[in-house]
């Protein structure tokens, strides 16, 4: 048996919840706002947003975080935040817009490389008999 890290662990659960995204998405994006305020499917999409935002909040490798900080952006923060306090202020046009841009931009070809950057850094062997703070 190997050894998984945090940040591995996290970078498959958002494997995950992109995956989902991907399914309910799929189901929504031609939806108009009438049918998103009455679909299960758009208020999981909007939930799948707040799981992948809070589990990024939860990486540690800065390279990793670096790489998949798009995930913090403007329009991802605020569909977290109302999709977690006020469900009935979601704007769904931008719920569908940040929706697709989060399945676009967390492929499957970005999560392998985070995934390789963590896994390389497990394998570092760490001096911890150096005096150095670096």
């Amino acid at each position: 048996m190997s050894y998984v890290s945090k940040d591995e662990c996290l970078l498959r659960k958002i494997k995950k919840h992109v995956n989902l995204l991907q399914k309910g998405y799929s189901k929504i994006k031609s939806l108009n706002t009438k049918q998103l305020e009455d679909s299960l499917e758009a208020y999981a999409c909007v939930q799948c947003v707040t799981n992948i935002y809070g589990l990024y909040g939860q990486l540690e490798n800065d390279d990793v975080i670096e790489k998949l900080s798009f995930i913090n952006s403007k329009h991802v923060r605020k569909l977290r935040n109302i999709g977690a306090h006020d469900y009935d202020s979601i704007n769904w046009e931008i719920a569908k817009e940040v929706s697709e841009k989060l399945i676009k931009q967390i492929s499957d070809t970005v999560l392998k490389e985070c995934i390789s950057i963590v896994r390389d850094e497990c394998n570092e062997i760490k001096d911890y008999t150096s005096l150095d703070d670096t």
